[in-house]
């Protein structure tokens, strides 16, 4: 089969081109969570931070995201605090393909794992030692979940991009949790660590950085 190629904004529509071509890599897309450093501002009980990066092959995206928190919760009776990094790792599958500005509306899944640390310091009252003090600590706990991720990016300028993910999070496994002191709560990267579900959201802000056109070929008519 044979055709004429033609532009349209970030990709060359052909039908001429060898298919293994149209899997070449032809971009990296680099970002940052905007939601994270809003929290960090606005909430003095959490810090979290997260970048992402993603790279193409054909109508598919290869996605690494790498992050952390530190969460603070004071009570009179107690003070906890949960500090650690993680990092995700998946696929999407861009529904939009031959969108002429390259915006993408995407589905994919995620692995993700985290590596934190906790403490919790409180007062508990006995009826018959009375007020006794409680130090638990759990070094190094590691922790594993699977996502169901979808969301977009959409150009807004030159090659900056900016859009949404909607996460599932779901199969959490605690590594050696019956060596574990306390039961894990908050959770770098996952959320609470005593709910089987969970739901997040981010909104990135992210750079394209093209190194080729990309060739698609044009939808049928």
């Amino acid at each position: 089969m044979s055709g004429p190629a033609y532009l349209k904004g970030q990709a060359i529509l052909t039908d001429s081109v060898p298919k293994l071509k149209m899997f070449i890599p032809t971009m990296v897309r680099v970002g940052g969570d905007v939601l994270g450093l809003a929290r960090t501002a606005i909430d003095k009980n959490r810090d979290p931070w997260e970048v992402q990066a993603e790279i193409d092959i054909h109508r598919y995206f290869l996605a690494a995201e790498f992050g952390g928190e530190v969460a603070r919760y004071t009570d009179d009776d107690y003070k906890y605090k949960s500090e650690g990094t993680y990092w995700r790792f998946g696929a999407d599958i861009n529904i939009i393909p031959r969108e002429a500005f390259g915006s993408v509306l995407y589905f994919g899944l995620r692995y993700g794992k985290s590596t934190f640390s906790e403490e919790l310091l409180g007062t508990v009252n006995d009826p018959v030692w009375g007020d006794l003090e409680i130090e638990s600590y759990n070094d190094m706990a590691v922790a594993e979940w699977y996502e169901i991720v979808t969301g977009m990016k959409a150009k807004v300028w030159k090659n900056l991009y900016m859009g949404y993910a909607l996460r599932v999070k779901a199969s959490l496994k605690i590594e050696n949790s019956a060596e574990l002191e306390i039961e894990p709560f908050q959770i770098p990267g996952y959320g609470l660590g005593t709910q089987d579900f969970f739901f997040g959201i981010n909104y990135y802000i992210a750079w394209r950085f093209q190194f080729q056109k990309k060739y698609m070929v044009p939808k049928k008519p």
